[in-house]
């Protein structure tokens, strides 16, 4: 059972420069690790790291040809994940409006207490709940899933079970490292405090991009489904 070193390293320098690409999942950490605890950041990424493993493993023995022989299933991926990201962008921008009413109602000096108030409400989100975010976020990520299916499938489909074991460890770890380091990054006071004094404005223009990358995501396959 030898490790084909080759097939390794060129899935995972694609697969290192598809994850540190912006998208969803950045969008998504981003928004954890500016207005929740670590905790709820680091479980929203650990879900997106298992989400993306599952997406691997399933196009990895075979399973994501039946996206390939049924369209139609592709097309059903893609409209609820981006539903589902439009639910997140929504739930976002619904969170900020809720907010800023409270701080308007309560008056100027009632400031402080609302942010906390917001705040306390994010981070009393489980871990649970925080996770199956990120493993739904990137089940049901068209652009990954198409990722795994190109690459994945001509590569990898002859490998050894070392390799492919190996590809999915390493592709668990960069998950984990490099949303870790973007967590860790903005979780640094400075950006907090930014958060603290704008947290309207970002996490509505936070939620519109989730918001319009799902409809982006409809949208697409709404007209491949009209093409076909």
């Amino acid at each position: 059972m030898a490790f084909e070193i080759e097939i390794y390293a060129a899935i995972i320098a694609v697969y290192v420069m598809i994850v540190i690409s912006p998208g969803p999942n950045f969008i998504l950490v981003t928004r954890y690790s500016l207005g929740s605890s670590l905790s709820l950041a680091f479980a929203v990424t650990l879900g997106l790291a298992i989400g993306a493993t599952i997406n691997a493993s399933v196009t990895m023995f075979g399973v994501g040809a039946l996206i390939v022989a049924f369209p139609g299933f592709g097309v059903l991926i893609s409209v609820l994940g981006g539903s589902f990201l439009g639910y997140l962008g929504l739930s976002a921008i619904f969170s900020a409006v809720q907010s800023n009413n409270l701080v308007l109602a309560s008056g100027s000096d009632a400031n402080l207490t609302a942010r906390e108030h917001t705040t306390g409400a994010q981070i009393n989100e489980s871990c649970s709940t925080a996770l199956q975010k990120g493993i739904f976020v990137n089940l049901l990520n068209p652009k990954g899933i198409v990722f795994f299916i190109g690459l994945y499938a001509p590569l990898i489909a002859q490998a050894s079970l070392l390799t492919k074991g190996a590809v999915l460890a390493s592709s668990f770890a960069i998950e984990l490292l490099w949303y870790g380091l973007v967590i860790l990054f903005l979780s640094r006071p400075k950006f907090r405090s930014l958060y603290d004094r704008s947290s309207f404005a970002i996490d509505v223009v936070l939620g519109l991009i989730l918001t319009l990358i799902g409809l982006r995501i409809i949208m697409q396959a709404t007209l491949f489904l009209e093409a076909t």
